[in-house]
């Protein structure tokens, strides 16, 4: 372990370095392994020895991330502990103690001393942990490595290729499972926190780029084209908070303008558009957008051989990629 670095991993009370190492979709920066440790619950009362006694106590720890603005190769903390939680719960049947634990040597920077945006909901819901409660212990450094056994060899590189594998099929299964479930408004708000915590891990994935299928691209599209189906606008009346402009920029290749796509036509909108791009709503005496009360699209005078326009007040809009998707 390097001091210049925090780490955050999982101590398991019984388990075994196969079903562990099978499991990482990125080889622990640091695993260890130790036999017969007892533990103790929060009251300092031993904890029963689990059913399975034959098992060792394992530790496994991964570095922190670097900050968000830095280029980091591998996938996000929070991505790969969601692959291992997915993987081993499906590996193993037996019930176990655990717990995760943030081993500080220093304090860097928030972004590299903050717990990552674990989903704990899922670790909760897949194992039986100690007492019934979730446990993340924060713990210093140097101090924690004396308590530490034996360093255990690293992973086999073939395992956590075949663990990424297998993570990234579960991932589009899950997607393709949840984009065939929404078919409507409702259904959308309902499934909209799984999409995008899936949508998310997607997009953390280790294959190469020759690795990723035509099933990638389909899932991208499906997932893309959902502002952009018929009911979307009562989505946006139901959660102004996804688009509060309600307006879409549109690249109308087929007549080389964009356009902003109005999720809200019902207001009667009209748009003015300015020097340097400004945008406002028109007033009497304005000349107004030419606007498509059919499909309901305010022509922008700028076209689509210049890149793609900045315009104050729809920062948060999204882009549609394809005029078909209209």
């Amino acid at each position: 372990m390097n001091p210049d670095h925090n780490y955050f991993g999982i101590e398991f009370d019984n388990a075994f370095w196969e079903d562990v190492s099978a499991c990482c979709i990125i080889p622990p920066d640091a695993a260890f392994r130790d036999k017969d440790l007892e533990w103790e619950d929060a009251e300092g009362n031993l904890i029963p020895p689990p059913e399975v006694v034959d098992g060792h106590h394992i530790t496994i720890l991964w570095r922190m991330d670097e900050p968000v603005e830095q280029r980091q190769e591998r996938p996000r903390l929070h991505a790969i502990l969601a692959a291992f939680a997915h993987l081993y719960r499906r590996r193993v049947d037996r019930h176990e103690a655990l717990r995760m634990v943030l081993v500080r040597f220093c304090d860097k920077s928030p972004s590299q001393s903050d717990v990552p945006p674990v989903n704990f909901r899922l670790w909760h819901n897949a194992f039986s942990f100690i007492s019934a409660t979730f446990m993340l212990e924060q713990v210093e450094g140097r101090e924690y490595e004396k308590t530490l056994p034996a360093a255990l060899p690293a992973c086999d590189a073939a395992a956590c290729v075949d663990a990424a594998l297998a993570w990234c099929r579960l991932v589009y299964e899950q997607l393709e499972f949840l984009l065939s479930s929404i078919v409507d408004a409702r259904s959308y708000m309902a499934l909209k926190d799984m999409l995008d915590e899936w949508h998310g891990y997607s997009h953390q994935l280790t294959l190469r780029e020759e690795e990723k299928s035509a099933q990638y691209a389909c899932v991208e599209e499906c997932v893309n084209r959902l502002p952009f189906r018929p009911w979307y606008s009562e989505v946006l009346r139901l959660m102004p908070g996804l688009n509060k402009s309600g307006l879409c920029l549109v690249p109308l290749e087929s007549i080389g303008r964009y356009a902003l796509l109005d999720y809200r036509p019902e207001e009667g909108r009209r748009f003015c558009y300015e020097a340097q791009c400004a945008l406002r709503l028109a007033a009497a005496g304005d000349e107004p957008l030419p606007y498509d009360t059919e499909a309901h699209l305010h022509l922008l005078p700028v076209t689509t051989e210049k890149a793609k326009p900045r315009i104050p007040g729809v920062k948060s809009a999204p882009w549609c990629f394809e005029e078909s998707w209209l």
